[in-house]
């Protein structure tokens, strides 16, 4: 049986939350003067001067989901006792912002919206937005090749299960962010490179190299403007928490990092007792193959800490001691035995 099927959703009046009241948005929105009149010295003011923070909660969030997804599902295949099924989808998931709080990235540098005045501007694939995805499985029950053979035959070589699970995805996607010119220590514009950044594909991790790859190379230079001009010109072109932002800007969740498979399987036998009762012996192996995917370490996503002598930015593999545990994958095994009835 083969079936296609789509799948689209629509969010409008989503819960977001944003910060109306960052600093600088005075000098920007109510002309607040740049200078201090008497220190000489930058002076970033708020909109609302009586308050440090404004964190508005709203409903302007939006989204939009469209997923093709096709399945293929057979039973015991001529007879041999395989069975399988396999589910492929091509999905696209795009929001103004994945999460009220923004927590889905470790690396966002802000809360909400990169200007809170302008939702659209965030519009891009969401955090969790995964663009294909395969999962086979398949399940063989071992014929009764030994039916006509004596019981011990029977019990010992027959009656065997044997299942899997592959799955496989490309890579979620990520920002690359920009805090050379950030004044406030809030909202932190989107890296604007001089040149294209240029993309490594990293495919595996040799025997014996270290736990990370270069997923990423920035160019050695960026668009934005040099840290002793923070303001720009009189109109505070260029002030990269506010903006206005250059057209040239990435925009957000254009990068993708790597993508990840992982294998489990188990194998079980049934041992009848009586009529409606039996015991069965399991074992199941999660992450057969010790594969260790990548994972992008969003903490170095800031343009603004980019070291020339080691421009990369690296994706680190999972498990104990890497990426705080966070992902811990290593072959596991486990036996059960179990009384059904």
């Amino acid at each position: 049986m083969v079936e296609i099927a789509y799948n689209g959703s629509r969010g409008v009046h989503l819960y977001d939350i944003k910060n109306y009241n960052i600093p600088g948005s005075g000098n920007l929105y109510l002309s607040d003067p740049i200078k201090d009149p008497i220190s000489g010295k930058s002076a970033l003011t708020s909109l609302n001067p009586q308050f440090k923070n404004d964190n508005n909660r709203g409903s302007n969030g939006d989204s939009y989901y469209d997923g093709l997804n096709v399945q293929f599902n057979t039973k015991n295949i001529h007879n041999t006792g395989l069975s399988l099924i396999a589910n492929y989808t091509w999905a696209h998931s795009l929001d103004d912002l994945s999460t009220a709080f923004s927590e889905d990235s470790a690396g966002n540098f802000e809360l909400g919206y990169t200007n809170a005045f302008n939702p659209g501007l965030d519009h891009g694939s969401s955090d969790f937005d995964i663009r294909h995805r395969l999962v086979v499985a398949p399940i063989y029950n071992m014929p009764e090749f030994f039916k006509d053979k004596p019981m011990v035959f029977r019990e010992v070589l027959g009656g065997y299960q044997l299942n899997g699970i592959f799955t496989m995805r490309t890579g979620t996607p990520f920002t690359f962010y920009d805090s050379t010119n950030n004044n406030s220590g809030y909202q932190v514009p989107r890296y604007n490179p001089v040149s294209p950044v240029t993309h490594h594909v990293y495919k595996s991790i040799p025997s014996g190299a270290p736990n990370a790859g270069n997923l990423y190379t920035l160019t050695t230079g960026s668009a934005t403007l040099p840290l002793d001009n923070p303001f720009g010109n009189a109109n505070l072109m260029g002030i990269s928490d506010l903006g206005p932002y250059p057209s040239t800007m990435t925009g957000r969740n254009i990068f993708v990092g790597p993508g990840a498979y992982n294998l489990d399987c188990s194998i079980s036998k049934l041992f009848p007792i009586h009529e409606g009762i039996n015991v069965e012996l399991r074992a199941e192996a999660f992450d057969v193959t010790n594969h260790h995917n990548l994972y992008i370490q969003e903490s170095q996503t800031d343009a603004g800490n980019y070291n020339p002598s080691a421009p990369q930015i690296t994706a680190s593999k999972g498990g104990i001691g890497n990426n705080g545990g966070a992902n811990d994958e290593r072959r596991f095994l486990q036996f059960a035995g179990k009384i059904n009835f």
